[in-house]
């Protein structure tokens, strides 16, 4: 597989400096880790697509009836589509870069820990990211699996090395058991981290979102919880549940890590106008642009110009009566009152519409008194651990599995739901998931990995398949590849 190694530098403040140099001193070091983030952080990965654009609009949360739309043939699961394609072959390039960057910098920590401070939390951080990485072009590409023995499918290739040899395709067991690795010691590692001591959420950060020093933006990057929510996410793609070892071992650990910490914890407050959207403190993981707020106005909000209707990603009145009646609202487990339908959606009068405005800056952003939020796009939220530890205890405790359910839904402003419902608590479940993950570029892969129908409205159901499920691998990998898939 070739990768576009040489370019690894561009993205960072000193890209005139060789690398060999740069990774040896504490500096260079967090230059080349920000630029890691930098390259995240694009309008093609998730400043944008990856998030709350392109794969929620695989999700099925825009009802996109346009055909001169950007996003209309991928809505439909067309990826032969020229300008599909094309996309998707982006996102695998840009992921297997950002794999190519983490390998250099690793280069530095062949042999022994470098003379640098923070080396640990360094090296960790960076392995992390390289299982991360995989882990998404994996959730992107990889095959369907519904069993263990599913597992032994080709999927893609884990590079560890930075070079332009081309790697054989690794099966999804080797995938999964290479991040695994990689996780397992990022989390011994990173046991110092900065984010560990707790304290305000804001003492975690610096008011310039910056990416150029390791000990700052804690809140805003791959720290030790995320990689336990990594973790967890590893062991459900493994079919592994377990309480010893499985994702409901990492997942309770994460939140018995969290209960002396302040800085992550569920919101348990109602959003108001001007107050914080994001549920911000209950994000364990995220990446964070300076123009975030600018991007989302851009591409969700309302539709006020001549041609704007090709580009942007609208909900008019028809699609926001759906998600009042069969999301948020769905009997006998929804809620009008659902502090997320409240508060994520607002009408524009006259306009027919109803944009997400989840990522809509709060007017009280920077107020000494208000709940801090950052312009980050979450990749793991607390409420993803307590569904983990849900899912994970369904036909074991169903039970206990609905109270996981019900910590977040009361936080949510809902009503629990009784003990007698526990029954239906794995499609309370899902449906929990839907309303959750507006905006996070998360449900498509949960159902995929669930194998699940979407349901994205009363009148529309994808059903499960290979075609929607498995995004095609560019051509490329195929004519260059050692072996092919």
């Amino acid at each position: 597989m070739l990768v576009a190694c040489n370019d690894w530098l561009d993205v960072t403040p000193l890209g005139d400096v060789k690398a060999d140099d740069l990774i040896t001193t504490t500096n260079g070091m967090n230059s080349a880790v920000a630029g890691v983030y930098y390259l995240l952080t694009e309008t093609e990965m998730y400043g944008q697509d990856m998030s709350y654009a392109s794969y929620d609009v695989l999700g099925q949360y825009y009802d996109i009836k346009n055909i001169e739309h950007d996003d209309y043939a991928l809505s439909k699961f067309n990826y032969m589509d020229n300008t599909v394609r094309t996309r998707i072959d982006g996102w695998w390039s840009n992921y297997y870069e950002c794999i190519g960057q983490c390998n250099k910098i690793l280069e530095a920590f062949n042999d022994e820990m470098p003379e640098i401070q923070n080396a640990e939390l360094f090296k960790g951080e960076v392995l992390a990211l390289r299982a991360f990485c995989h882990l998404q072009v994996y959730r992107v590409f990889g095959p369907v699996t519904q069993n263990v023995s599913d597992l032994e499918q080709k999927a893609i290739p884990y590079r560890t090395e930075f070079n332009n040899v081309a790697t054989s395709f690794s099966n999804c067991k080797q995938v999964l058991d290479f991040a695994r690795t990689d996780l397992l010691e990022a989390v011994e590692l990173m046991k110092g981290d900065p984010i560990t001591t707790g304290g305000k959420r804001d003492d975690l950060n610096d008011s310039q979102l910056s990416y150029n020093n390791i000990l700052v933006n804690r809140v805003a990057r791959l720290n030790y919880y995320g990689v336990m929510g990594l973790l967890s996410r590893v062991e459900q793609l493994s079919f592994n549940q377990s309480q010893e070892d499985g994702a409901y071992y990492w997942a309770n650990r994460l939140l018995e890590e969290l209960e002396s910490n302040t800085s992550i914890a569920l919101s348990g407050q109602e959003v108001t106008d001007g107050k914080d959207k994001m549920f911000s403190s209950e994000i364990i993981f995220s990446l964070s642009r300076n123009d975030l707020w600018d991007l989302t106005e851009i591409k969700l909000g309302p539709n006020l110009g001549i041609g704007e209707d090709v580009v942007k990603l609208q909900i008019n009145g028809t699609a926001y009566n759906e998600l009042v009646t069969f999301v948020y609202g769905r009997q006998p487990d929804g809620s009008g009152s659902d502090y997320r339908l409240v508060n994520w959606f607002d009408q524009v009068a006259g306009n027919n519409s109803y944009p997400l405005v989840k990522y809509t800056e709060p007017l009280n952003n920077y107020d000494e008194d208000s709940d801090y939020s950052y312009p980050e796009i979450a990749i793991i939220r607390l409420s993803e651990v307590y569904y983990t530890m849900c899912e994970a205890l369904i036909g074991v405790d169903n039970v206990k599995a609905l109270e996981y359910l019900n910590a977040v839904r009361t936080k949510r402003g809902m009503f629990e739901l009784e003990a007698s419902e526990a029954v239906n608590v794995e499609t309370y479940l899902m449906r929990e998931r839907r309303k959750e993950f507006f905006g996070d570029g998360e449900i498509f892969f949960i159902n995929k990995r669930l194998f699940k129908p979407i349901e994205a409205s009363s009148s529309n159901t994808v059903m499960p398949s290979k075609e929607i499920f498995e995004l095609p691998i560019p051509e490329d990998e195929y004519e260059f590849g050692p072996e092919g898939k």
